[in-house]
Order: C-alpha cells, then structure tokens, then sequence
C-alpha cells in the first residue's frame, strides 16, 4: 500500500514539469495564488504490491516487571534424605510456654512430731439434755406371791350352741322293773296355732290319765314333779318346718335333750331321761337358737309322756 502511494506522487511531479520545458526564461514570480478549491476526492487506487519486509529492528528496553502470579499447586512430597548419626548444632531457645494444669494431689505425707501441750482453754457452756436412753431389759420374774382370795362366782354364761347328735349307743342291759307309774298328757293342738316363739315352751293344754300323782300339771306348758327320782320324758310335736325342741328344767335348758329336723315335715319325737328333785318344774321348749316362731299342725295334737323310771 505505502509503495503504491508514492508511485501515485511521482507521476504527478512529472506531469507538471513537462510542460514547463518548452517556455522561455523563467519571469519574475508572481505571487501566491489563492488556493484554489479542492477537487473531488479521486478515485480510490487499487493496492499497490507490498513491499519487502525491512530488517528487525533492535531490541526495544526492558519493560517494567510484571504483578505477582498466583502461588502454583503444593508439589508432591519429595524422596526423603538419608539418616544422619551426627547431631546438628543446637537451635536458638525457644520463647517460654504457657503455664501447664495443675497436677494431681501426691500421697498424704508422713505426720510430723506432736506439737507441745497448748494452754487449757476455758469451760464450755453445759451442753443440752440428752435424749432418754432405750428402755433396759426386763428383769428376771420375781416370786410368785400368795395366792389371793377366790372372787365371786361369775354369772351363767350363755348356753352354747347344740353339738351334732352322736351315733345312738349300743342297747345297754335291762334294768329292774320299775314302778309302773305314769302320767300321759296331751294337747289337741289348736292352743299352739300361732306358732310357737324361740325359746317359748309347747302347749299341752288337756291332761291324760294318770297311774299316781307323781307329776301335776301345772299350766298348758309346765309339769311340777312331786317326788324326787329319774324321769323318762317322750315328746311328740308336729312342726311343718325345719326346727329343734328341748327339755328344760326350773328355766334351764338340757343340752343333752335337743332334738329336731332340718328338712321336710314329719313329726319331731324324742324320748329322753331326766333327774329331778321334789318341786321341780319341767316344760318343752322352742330352741333359743331358732331364731324364728316354729309353726306346727294344729290339726294333729301333741302329746307328752311322762313316766317314773325310779324313784330317789
């Protein structure tokens, strides 16, 4: 481009001597015309060849150095170096280390010798009461002392409850004959039609026949014994309920004439023997323990039996 440029000039240059050959002497310059105004721009010429490359030129100075580059990759570990017997020079101390933990505590150390006697202090104030110490053991038992006097008898405990009625025994041997006395009493019934209390006596209202006056027939439901001697009692009352009859003599039950049923409504019938003195009263009564009126049939009469077994 640039040698194209001034071959461009040079044939200019030419073109404007050229014509100032033919002319005569050169006159006296006239003065500086006015420029006069531009012409168009030429057409553009087309580039020229280029030019042979000049020489290098020299070496320009050394530019300021560059800003620090990043601090490259840690290189891998490198071979370690031999092993060395003989010790390096000793390095500079180093500064002083904070202080470490306390350790822990060393054994108790031996005691030392006793110290002098000080001087007596003053008393102390008197301490509180102390607690009452444990009982002591019981002493031995002392002698049994004299007997004291017998107290009054205790008044009657209660009858207790009836026992089981035992097997009947064996028939024991025949006894002598007796006196042949007897006394029957009987009761048609209607007098113990509203039942009968626990503990009342039965009614036998009407009287029998009678051998002796041995017994009398004091009231619908006692009997009073005119001699002294041994009884054969036979009962018969005919309760529609489960219940127990006795014997008792001057109001005092005979444990050992109890009888009765548990279940159904047969008649209860017992013949049992009793020992009485002159005077003595004898009735038949609902058990104490039957803690309810025992109903009987009063369609069916009850009937005592009562006879002298032997006489004392």
């Amino acid at each position: 481009m640039l040698r194209s440029s001034k071959l461009f000039l040079a044939a200019i240059a030419l073109a404007v001597v050229i014509p100032l050959a033919g002319c005569s002497a050169d006159g006296i310059p006239g003065s500086t015309g006015s420029d006069g105004v531009a012409g168009p721009p030429g057409i553009a010429g087309t580039d020229g060849v280029d030019g042979v490359d000049g020489q290098v030129g020299p070496a320009g100075p050394q530019g300021a150095r560059g800003a620090t580059g990043a601090t490259g990759a840690t290189g891998a570990t490198g071979v370690a170096g031999s092993t060395t017997t003989i010790p390096g020079p000793v390095g500079p101390t180093g500064a002083a280390g904070s202080m470490g933990a306390i350790g822990p505590m060393g054994p108790q150390g031996f005691p030392g010798p006793m110290g002098l006697d000080g001087l007596a202090g003053a008393d102390g104030a008197v301490g509180a009461a102390g607690a009452v110490g444990p009982a002591g053991t019981v002493g031995p038992v002392g002698a049994v002392g004299p007997a004291g006097a017998v107290g009054p008898a205790g008044p009657a405990g209660p009858a207790g409850a009836p026992g089981a009625i035992g097997p009947i025994g064996p028939i024991g041997v025949t006894g002598a004959a007796g006196s042949g006395e007897a006394v029957l009493f009987y009761s048609g019934g209607i007098d113990n039609a509203l039942g009968i209390p626990s503990g009342a006596a039965v009614e036998f209202s009407l009287s029998g026949p009678a051998t002796s006056p041995l017994v009398s027939h004091v009231t619908p439901t006692t009997f009073a014994f005119l001699t002294a001697g041994f009884y054969e009692v036979t009962y018969q009352v005919p309760a529609v309920e489960p219940g127990r009859l006795a014997v008792s003599v001057n109001g005092v039950l005979l444990d050992y004439t109890v009888a009765g049923r548990n279940t159904g409504t047969t008649m209860i019938t017992h013949t049992t023997i009793v020992q009485v003195v002159a005077n003595d009263v004898l009735s038949v009564v609902n058990h104490p323990n039957t803690n309810y009126a025992l109903n009987l049939d009063f369609n069916v009469p009850t009937s005592i039996i009562i006879s002298l077994v032997k006489a004392l």
